[in-house]
């Protein structure tokens, strides 16, 4: 090798690294905390299709070498929680760390307020033990105080996710643009009829496709038209979920309404605008048809299906849909503060040490390593993954998706990151600006901050970047619309919760086995009025009220 090929080597393995010499992760962190004699139990999520067992999992690797705790993990799959939570809660014997399990506020009042067998994490939020949560404790009071149980506790590490650059986080609907265009339509309707004008027109340019992609249990696209109808809430919201109408807390199912929805789908099923297999539809079919182009529009967004730029870039965000029930475009605002993922059992000796575990996560980079991943050409990918890289037009992405190693970035989340949405606690929205980091930038920014590149304006998303691009799409579509609704965390106390959780239970099995046979023939639609009369002898009026009595002292309490 000549001398002028050496040095142009070195000077080209110098600039590949030269971001990776740029910052430490321990710069932000306690860690290690151990010397490897430590063990800590957890209990944690396995998804069903794309999940992965721990020993070949990066994040559980590196988190055990970074810390020195040893991890000893027991995955549950997504489709077996609720009966493996039921039973680890029934036996009292809990690990020191329930991780992802999506506690809900009921199950903290209950397992936590009410049982004791949740450690109250209050004491370790102190500048001592979690001084980045303490950053944020001061930046956003709000989401510690929304953690906060009534009796004053806080049984789960919160979540802080968008607060300042959000679009995109809430409920996604997704269709596709190009098939529309290849019909002759140019712009996507906004109405109710309008869009089922067009479902319609889908399926008569392509009998062999349904056009409403998801099933009643998998990304269910009941939602989109209850809103349609003026109930505004969340995604996979069959009809059960709360909402608010007019400005009061409604069950979509109780309402009068609810039969133009059962009416809809009872046509959709018999002219194969939804699947025959509607109720029967699991995540991996739906991707299936979703990749193959049989479907046309679904609950997305599609590059989690596909990351390849031709493939996603030919879908776009739905606009909310009027309809003659409601002349008011609306769409639920997304709240930046959830719960429930980071619980540490009351018996554990090991709260403190794993407090100062998840306190990375309030750090401007702890997301980062936990979700997404190692940086490209780090030590910290240890010989397991590639991670996460910047391409030549500033884009953040994973070669490992690009090169089909996994299958789209959920895979990748799955299988290399920690499996739990954004790290299931901490700050996923924006820098602080520790250790050099500019302050304010979101987490795609600070990833090319630390790459080395120029951070792009939070409202330029970079449109070709799979992870960024429906953003932008939302950002036209969907974030003009956005409205406060029923908030997103509400504690009820302790008999309150127990007979919610009780009712919720009897009326969902009642309601989901006379849908089904409402929308495939089963029962006549005459028999509406019936119906709601056999969920109201199951409680239903009373599992609304209960809803209506918290958002009543919602509104005085921001009186």
């Amino acid at each position: 090798m000549t001398r002028k090929l050496i040095a142009l080597t070195l000077a080209l393995m110098l600039t590949l690294s030269a971001s990776a010499l740029a910052w430490d992760y321990h710069d932000f962190c306690q860690y290690p905390l151990a010397d490897g004699d430590v063990t800590v139990s957890v209990i944690t999520l396995r998804n069903d299709v794309s999940g992965a067992d721990v020993e070949d999992i990066w994040f559980w690797k590196w988190i055990s070498q970074a810390t020195g705790i040893n991890f000893e993990v027991e995955q549950v799959l997504n489709s077996a929680l609720n009966e493996r939570k039921n039973l680890l809660f029934a036996s009292g014997d809990l690990p020191d760390l329930i991780y992802g399990f999506g506690l809900s506020t009921i199950d903290l009042v209950k397992y936590g307020q009410t049982e004791g067998m949740l450690m109250d994490l209050k004491p370790y939020i102190t500048p001592e033990i979690m001084p980045n949560a303490c950053q944020w404790m001061e930046e956003y009071p709000d989401a510690f105080a929304q953690a906060t149980t009534p009796d004053g506790a806080i049984y789960s590490l919160p979540w802080l996710y968008g607060i300042k650059y959000i679009w995109g986080e809430s409920s996604r609907f997704f269709y596709n643009e190009a098939v529309m265009k290849e019909i002759g339509i140019e712009e996507v309707p906004q109405t109710l009829d309008g869009f089922v004008d067009l479902l319609y027109a889908v399926k008569e340019a392509y009998p062999d496709t349904y056009p409403l992609g998801g099933g009643y249990s998998v990304t269910s696209p009941i939602f989109y038209f209850l809103n349609a109808l003026g109930f505004l809430g969340n995604a996979d919201n069959n009809g059960l979920g709360i909402t608010l109408r007019e400005g009061e807390a409604v069950l979509p199912v109780g309402d009068p309404l609810y039969k133009e929805i059962l009416t809809l789908f009872r046509q959709f099923y018999e002219d194969g605008i939804i699947s025959p297999d509607f109720f029967t539809l699991d995540s991996t079919q739906l991707n299936a048809a979703v990749m193959n182009e049989e479907v046309f529009a679904y609950v997305g967004p599609p590059f989690t299906v596909n990351s390849d730029y031709e493939f996603w870039s030919r879908w776009n965000s739905v606009y909310p849909l009027t309809s003659e029930y409601n002349s008011t475009q609306q769409w639920l605002r997304y709240n930046p503060v959830s719960v429930g993922n980071v619980c540490i059992s009351a018996t554990s000796e090991h709260a403190e040490l794993l407090c100062r575990v998840f306190d990375f996560l309030y750090s401007d980079v702890g997301t980062i390593m936990f979700w997404y991943g190692p940086m490209n050409g780090t030590e910290d990918t240890l010989g397991m993954t590639e991670g996460w890289a910047i391409d030549e037009n500033n884009g953040v992405y994973w070669p490992e998706c690009n090169d089909g190693t996994y299958e789209n970035f959920m895979y990748y989340a799955y299988q290399v990151g920690c499996g739990v949405s954004g790290g299931g606690a901490g700050n996923h929205t924006y820098s602080l600006g520790q250790n050099g980091i500019p302050a304010d930038l979101g987490m795609y920014n600070v990833m090319r901050y630390l790459w080395g590149n120029e951070t792009i304006a939070e409202d330029g998303y970079d449109p070709k970047s799979p992870s960024e691009g429906f953003r932008l799409q939302m950002q036209k579509t969907i974030s003009p619309y956005e409205v406060n609704g029923f908030p997103g965390i509400v504690y009820y106390d302790e008999d309150t919760s127990y007979r919610m959780n009780e009712l919720s239970v009897m009326l969902k099995d009642r309601m989901d086995a006379e849908v089904a046979k409402f929308i495939v023939g089963e029962r006549d639609l005459e028999e509406f009025d019936s119906f709601v009369e056999e969920l109201e002898a199951l409680g239903l009026r009373e599992y609304e009220e209960y809803f209506q009595d918290a958002y009543a002292s919602y509104l005085e309490s921001a009186a």
